[in-house]
């Protein structure tokens, strides 16, 4: 355990949902606090869009690759827990799906892989040389599609050219995002023409009709003259969250056997 000072903090004054560890900056001087949310150990099922188990045990300084990192692993990890809290609250609590909305589901993704591959940048490379995760492999497509969405639909919507895989070679420009009820006034409900992104690509697929989203874009192919769609779905991103998140609990779990 963190050599930190524990408060537990009881809302509403019903059961205890934080523990707050408090941990010293590196100037000594103040006080910096670690904040695990304790709801995700309850049961998910009907709680929780994704979930992990909140283990606390880990000394996260003893395994830092130097000094200027024992502070900041701290951070990420806060960094990671309101993250799920955000996704949880958006997902339950956004009544009506607007663009903004999708941007920030987008985004919210994406803070957990850049949380967890910084993570185990900074964590000394010896310390896992006998960890391995059960589904790296569908991580690693996983993360080629989230990338791609991000690109495609907030980063880069005029010049994404990175992401081959999906056609994505500067060929496509993004230049809306679009709810599903939006694209409905166009072809009516059930009767949507489009694409469908996901894992493996943008393909052709009879699963187009009820996307969370829809992309409009529009390719060299037809001097960019005719207005395409492509259906996108809430499901992948909240799938490619809970591997990441699953990567990260087996590499706690890891340190924590190990301890």
């Amino acid at each position: 355990m963190h050599q930190g000072k524990e408060e537990l903090i009881n809302k509403n004054d019903e059961t205890v949902d934080q523990i707050i560890i408090h941990y010293p900056s590196k100037d000594g001087n103040s006080d910096k606090q670690l904040i695990l949310n304790l709801h995700p150990t309850e049961d998910l099922s009907a709680k929780a869009r994704i979930s992990y188990p909140c283990i606390i045990d880990v000394d996260w300084e003893k395994y830092a690759i130097d000094d200027k990192s024992k502070e900041i692993l701290y951070d990420i990890i806060q960094k990671i827990n309101y993250t799920v809290q955000d996704i949880n609250d958006d997902y339950y609590n956004t009544k009506e799906i607007t663009t903004k909305d999708i941007m920030y589901r987008i985004s919210l993704v994406c803070w957990l892989q850049q949380s967890l591959e910084l993570l185990e940048k900074k964590i000394d490379s010896t310390t896992l040389n006998g960890f391995s995760f059960a589904h790296e492999d569908k991580l690693k497509k996983v993360k080629k599609y989230l990338l791609a969405l991000r690109s495609f639909a907030i980063a880069h919507p005029l010049q994404t050219t990175r992401h081959a895989d999906f056609s994505l070679d500067g060929s496509k420009i993004c230049v809306d995002i679009r709810t599903r009820k939006m694209v409905e006034l166009i072809f009516g409900a059930g009767m949507i023409k489009a694409k469908r992104f996901s894992f493996d690509g943008i393909i052709e697929s009879d699963d187009v009709q009820n996307g969370d989203y829809y992309l409009y874009i529009y390719t060299s192919e037809d001097d960019y003259h005719l207005g395409e769609f492509i259906a996108c779905y809430f499901d992948d991103l909240y799938e490619t969250a809970q591997l990441y998140l699953d990567k990260f609990c087996s590499i706690e779990q890891y340190l924590c056997n190990g301890e």
